[in-house]
């Protein structure tokens, strides 16, 4: 098969979670002998550039310039492209992420277009009661309206996005996946070293304003604890996230150590060196992050609302924390640091549910046997109209 998706953080652009679940997705079907074309806004080109990155992986990248006139030229030109790859039989299907819905408006394709539910603008705007603004909000309705097939990260990320768009969606349920690393990064030393971590962006919705203000009540019990922050800075309200972080933190700033944002060989270096990670998140999809620590073998916090129950089962794979509740977060943080026996058996549960439910290689076989039903479909639909 040949499969096109629309990502704008493929590497050399910064990469969040999108970036990073394609990069992956990708990975793998190349490796199977799949063809792959990507096509990606990309800031950083004046051009458009067609890259042949392998034999089966192709990247378009087209320029992202500011202003609305722009944005409407740029999608039109991301359309004209996918229409073209399609109609040179170079793609059989293409997959949309339902962020600020580029597929809204488009014309009738030879392929099905699906739209995966990562979390658009509208959903976590709605979840953290900060509405996304209405022209955003029309362009993502319209996108899921015009996919032929969605499919959704998550239980909770297809229910609650049928709440917010207002119509229901029957997407498929696929739960994300990482790459298992290696046998010699797992953690495997769980002597204390009174170190907490976070990774991912910093911003509100991640829960690092809650951290910040239990960080000060951990320091009370745990006074040589150290809190190491990995993650690019999302701002807050037109100030860096870290600044409100630092004065949250009160006297107990310095003990908190930013290191911004790095690549994933090192977060997960970083990451197998801490006695716990903890992602407090008030609104999530099905992130990456913390399946990333559990699959290193690192106890995990995560968080009580979203999608996390879906992941982890309080008490069995790890614990689940309600950001809101500032009190419980700090307990649970302080109990984990004072026993080692906890930490391991947590740790191990949390790697063992990852090898369990969450397999790459069955992810990637779930993904595509889906692409081949939406292929499928496609076929027959296009044969009962002719």
């Amino acid at each position: 098969m040949n499969f096109g998706f629309l990502c704008n953080e493929m590497p050399p652009a910064p990469a969040g979670g999108i970036g990073t679940f394609t990069t992956e997705l990708v990975r793998g079907l190349t490796e199977l002998g799949h063809g792959v074309h990507v096509i990606s806004v990309d800031k950083q080109v004046n051009s458009n550039v067609s890259e042949i990155i392998s034999p089966g992986l192709t990247i378009h990248r087209i320029p992202g310039k500011p202003g609305p006139l722009h944005g409407c030229l740029t999608r039109f030109q991301v359309y004209l492209l996918i229409r073209k790859l399609a109609a040179h039989k170079q793609i059989d299907v293409v997959e949309i992420p339902d962020f600020e819905g580029w597929c809204a408006g488009w014309g009738e394709l030879t392929v099905p277009v699906i739209v995966r539910l990562h979390g658009s603008a509208s959903y976590f705007g709605a979840e953290m009661n900060n509405p996304a603004p209405p022209p955003v909000r029309f362009l993502e309705r319209l996108a899921v309206r015009r996919a032929d097939h969605v499919v959704s990260v998550s239980r909770y990320t297809m229910d609650r996005s049928e709440e917010v768009f207002g119509f229901p969606l029957s997407a498929t349920v696929i739960h994300n996946s990482v790459v298992l690393p290696a046998a010699d990064q797992v953690k495997a030393d769980f002597a204390g070293r009174d170190l907490v971590c976070f990774s991912g962006t910093l911003v509100e919705k991640k829960g690092v304003f809650s951290l910040a203000q239990a960080w000060s009540l951990v320091k009370q019990r745990r006074p040589n604890a150290r809190l190491m922050l990995i993650g690019k800075d999302g701002g807050h309200c037109g100030r860096p996230a870290i600044q409100v972080i630092r004065e949250l933190a009160g006297n107990y700033a310095d003990s908190i150590d930013c290191l911004g944002h790095r690549p994933k060989a090192e977060v997960e270096a970083l990451l197998a060196t801490a006695d716990i990670a903890v992602y407090p998140s008030y609104s999530e999809t099905f992130a990456l992050a913390p399946m990333e620590a559990m699959a290193l073998c690192v106890p995990t916090i995560y968080t009580t609302r979203a999608s996390g129950p879906e992941l982890i089962r309080h008490g069995i794979d790890g614990w689940l924390c309600d950001p809101g509740n500032i009190n419980d977060l700090a307990s649970q943080i302080v109990t984990l640091l004072e026993s080692e026996s906890l930490r391991r058996q947590l740790g191990e549960a949390g790697r063992r549910r990852i090898i369990d439910s969450c397999s790459y290689s069955a992810f990637l076989q779930k993904n595509l046997n889906f692409y081949r039903r939406c292929i499928g479909q496609s076929h027959l639909c296009a044969g009962a109209a002719n």
